[in-house]
C-alpha cells in the first residue's frame, strides 16, 4: 500500500464582472473546494483535498473579512461591492467592475495511489452576504466546477472562471498543481523464499511503481519552472534580499545520478536497497527544492506568471475548439459560383464528422488539463464544426485606431435577454469595444422587415451621438435569425465604417427551400392568427426579400461570417449559408445579388453539426439546433477564442 501526496496551489487574481447592476449591493467572497471522485466496486468515494494555508499575494489597504479556512473549504478575503447613486461618476463604476482578490491557498492530501487514475474536482463559488441582514451568513449565488484530468505530471494552468449566468462574472484563476512525495507502508509480509536475482527484480518492478510518478512530476515541475523564468530570493551581502535570475541551462537546479544504470549493474541486494534509498531521497528532495522555488516565485511574481499563463490559456482554448472543427480555404474569383455541396461531396463530409466524433475523449481535453464541466455536460452532444473560408486576392486593411461598436441582434419574437451569454462573453474578451443589445424591436418582430431596419438604424444612431467619444467608429453586428435580415435592412441608413457580419442561423434567402411539413403548417398557422406580416414576407408572399437582397451594404463589411446546421429545421441550410440551389428560382435570384456584391469580401460559412440524443420535440423540430449558438458555452467560447480575430 502507498499514498500519493499532492499539493495545489490555488490563486485568485482578480473578478470582473460585466456590469455591477448584475450583483446585488453586500459584501462577496469566493469559496473553493477540492476532492477526488473515484469509484471503489459499485461506490462512489469522495476524497478530501482540504486547505492547509491561507497566503497572501499582494497587501491591501482595507480588509472586511480576512482570508480563512472553514472546515473543508477556502474562503478568499471579501470585498464591499456598493451599488451605483446619482454621486457617483461613471469612471468609479469602471473601475468598481474589477476587484482586487489576491489570495491564494495550499491545498494538501496524501491520497492512496490507487486513486489517483480517477479525476480531481474543483469547485469554485461565488458567495454574497446582504448588508441588510444582521446574522453575518455568506449563500452561494453560483458555482463553477472543473475536471481536473491527466495531472500525474502536474497542472500549471490560468483558469478563467466563469460563474453564473444571471451574475456574470469570470475570476481569473491559476491552478499549480503537483505530486510531491509518496509514502509507503511497511509491509509485514513474509516473502518466500526466492532466489537473490528474483528478489531483485520483485524489488525493481515495486521501486518503479512509485519512483517514476516523482520523476514525472519533477520533469513537469521543471518545465514550467524554466517556462517561467522564475526569479528566486538569497541573501545579499549587504544583509538586505537580492533576486537573481536562473540561467537558461539551470545548472545544479537537477542532479542526474545515473541510478538507472547502476541498477541494472548491481547484484548485491544490500547495494541496491541503498541506491534505490539514494534514488527516492534525491528525486524527493529536488521536488521539494523545485515546488519551494516555485511557491516564492509565484508570491513575487505573480502578474508576471499570469500573464504568461493567459496567453497560454488562449493557445490552449484555440487549439481545443481546432480539434472540434474541420476547416477548409477555397480562394475564389466570384463568390456568385458559390453553390451546395454535391452527393459525393456531402458523403465525404459525413464520413469526416464519424471520424471526428470517433475521437471526441480525446478531443476534449486538448493541452488543457482543467476543464469546465459545464463544457462536458455540452458535448455530449458531440457537435462537429466545419469552416469554409472564401477569400479573394484583396486584401482588407485592418483600421486599429477606430472605437469598435459591437452591435447584437435576436430574432423573430426574441428578446434582447437572447444575446446575453454571447455579449457577456464578448465583453470578457474585447473589454475596450463598446457593445450595443438592441432593444428597438424586441415587442414587435411580426411588423414589415424594412421597418425594423430604420428602427434598428435609428437606436445605432443615437447610441453613437450619446455614448461615443469619438467619431472615428466601426461597427459590426452579430445577429440571430430575423435579426441578420433586419441588420441588411438597416445598412443603408447607416453610414459608418463597417468590419464584421455574423450572423447565426439567419433565412438569407427566405423559407421558400424549407420542406419540413409541421414548421409550414406552424408558420402558416402563425401568419393567419397573427397575422404576421414578417412570416409572409420570409415566405417570398412578396417581393420584400428580393428587394432587400438588391440594396447594397453588405459589401461594406470586410469580414461576412454565417452560422448554419442541417439539423435545423426551421432554416435550412442553403438560406443560412447564402448558396445557390441547382433550381432557376427566386431563392437563386437573391443569392445571385447578394454574392455579386462580395467578391472583394471574406466570407465564412461554418457548419456545426450536432448529434442530439435526448429525442425531445424541439429537438425533432429543430428548434434546438436553432437556438443552440445561444445557450451553449461551448460555441460561445468557440467564438471568442477561434474568431475573435474577426472583432479585433
Amino acid at each position: 500500500m502507498s499514498n500519493t501526496v499532492i499539493e495545489c496551489l490555488l490563486c485568485f487574481d482578480t473578478l470582473k464582472t460585466i456590469g455591477i447592476f448584475l450583483l446585488q449591493e453586500g459584501l462577496y467572497q469566493i469559496r473553493a473546494n477540492m476532492y477526488v471522485e473515484a469509484k471503489n466496486g459499485n461506490k462512489n468515494a469522495k476524497i478530501i483535498i482540504p486547505p492547509i494555508e491561507c497566503l497572501q499575494l499582494k497587501k491591501k489597504d482595507v480588509q472586511y473579512l480576512q482570508a480563512h479556512i472553514i472546515q473543508n473549504f477556502y474562503m478568499t478575503d471579501t470585498f464591499l461591492l456598493r451599488q451605483w447613486t446619482e454621486e457617483v461618476n461613471q469612471l468609479l463604476i469602471k473601475l468598481q467592475e474589477k476587484f482586487e482578490i489576491q489570495n491564494a491557498c495550499r491545498f494538501q492530501a496524501a491520497i492512496p495511489s490507487e486513486f489517483m487514475l480517477f479525476p480531481v474536482f474543483l469547485e469554485i463559488e461565488l458567495m454574497f452576504y446582504d448588508l441588510q441582514n444582521k446574522i453575518v451568513t455568506f449563500q452561494s449565488i453560483s458555482m463553477a466546477k472543473f475536471k481536473i484530468e491527466q495531472a500525474r505530471s502536474g497542472v500549471y494552468e490560468y483558469v478563467p472562471v466563469i460563474v453564473g449566468d444571471d451574475h456574470f462574472s469570470l475570476i481569473n484563476t491559476s491552478i499549480f498543481y503537483s505530486i510531491i512525495d509518496i509514502q509507503v507502508a511497511k509491509s509485514n509480509k513474509v516473502v518466500k523464499s526466492k532466489s537473490s536475482e528474483d528478489i531483485q527484480e520483485l524489488m525493481k518492478v515495486q521501486f518503479s511503481k512509485f519512483i517514476d510518478p516523482l520523476k514525472l512530476a519533477l520533469r513537469g515541475m521543471l518545465e514550467f519552472y524554466r517556462r517561467m523564468e522564475l526569479d528566486i530570493e538569497r541573501p545579499s551581502s549587504s544583509g538586505g534580499i537580492s533576486f537573481i535570475r536562473q540561467s537558461k541551462s539551470y545548472s545544479g537546479v537537477i542532479n542526474s545520478t545515473g541510478s538507472e544504470k547502476l541498477f541494472k549493474q548491481e547484484n548485491n541486494l544490500n547495494n541496491l536497497t541503498k541506491l534505490m534509498a539514494n534514488e527516492y531521497k534525491n528525486v524527493k528532495q529536488q521536488l521539494q527544492m523545485i515546488w519551494s522555488k516555485i511557491q516564492i516565485g509565484i508570491k513575487l511574481q505573480h502578474p508576471k506568471i499570469i500573464k504568461q499563463l493567459k496567453k497560454d490559456s488562449l493557445v490552449n482554448f484555440q487549439s481545443r475548439f481546432s480539434a472540434f472543427t474541420k476547416k477548409e480555404s477555397i480562394p475564389v474569383v466570384d463568390h456568385s459560383y458559390t453553390t451546395v455541396l454535391q452527393d459525393q461531396r456531402q458523403s465525404q463530409q459525413q464520413q469526416e464528422i464519424e471520424n471526428k466524433r470517433g475521437q471526441y475523449q480525446k478531443l476534449i481535453q486538448g493541452p488543457s488539463k482543467v476543464v469546465d464541466t459545464k463544457i462536458l455536460e455540452e458535448i455530449k452532444d458531440k457537435l462537429v464544426i466545419f469552416e469554409r473560408h472564401y477569400y479573394t486576392r484583396v486584401n482588407q486593411p485592418i483600421q486599429r485606431n477606430k472605437m469598435h461598436l459591437i452591435v447584437f441582434v435576436h430574432g423573430y419574437q426574441g428578446h434582447s435577454y437572447d444575446m446575453r451569454m454571447l455579449e457577456n462573453y464578448m465583453c470578457l474578451r474585447f473589454p475596450q469595444h463598446m457593445l450595443l443589445v438592441s432593444l428597438s424591436n424586441q415587442h414587435n418582430t411580426e411588423g414589415d422587415i424594412t421597418q425594423m431596419g430604420k428602427n434598428l438604424s435609428e437606436e445605432v444612431k443615437n447610441y453613437i451621438n450619446t455614448w461615443s467619444f469619438t467619431t472615428k467608429i466601426t461597427i459590426s453586428f452579430v445577429a440571430h435569425s430575423l435579426g441578420g435580415l433586419i441588420v441588411r435592412a438597416a445598412l443603408p441608413e447607416l453610414e459608418y465604417d463597417f468590419h464584421t457580419l455574423m450572423t447565426l442561423g439567419t433565412p438569407h434567402l427566405g423559407y421558400i427551400t424549407n420542406n419540413h411539413t409541421l414548421i409550414n403548417f406552424g408558420m402558416w398557422v402563425l401568419q393567419k392568427v397573427k397575422k404576421s406580416l414578417c412570416l409572409s414576407q420570409l415566405n417570398c408572399k412578396d417581393d420584400t426579400l428580393l428587394r432587400l437582397s438588391n440594396l447594397s451594404g453588405m459589401h461594406k463589411f470586410k469580414h461576412i461570417i454565417l452560422f448554419g446546421s442541417q439539423q435545423d429545421h426551421y432554416v435550412t441550410g442553403e438560406s443560412c449559408l447564402i448558396l445557390k440551389i441547382n433550381q432557376d428560382n427566386v431563392h437563386n435570384q437573391m443569392a445571385i445579388n447578394l454574392l455579386k456584391q462580395l467578391n472583394q469580401n471574406e466570407i465564412l460559412r461554418i457548419t456545426v453539426d450536432y448529434k442530439f440524443y435526448d429525442g425531445d420535440f424541439d429537438t425533432f423540430l429543430g428548434r434546438k439546433a436553432h437556438v443552440a449558438i445561444l445557450e451553449s458555452h461551448f460555441l460561445n467560447q468557440y467564438i471568442i477564442y477561434n474568431l475573435g480575430d474577426y472583432f479585433k
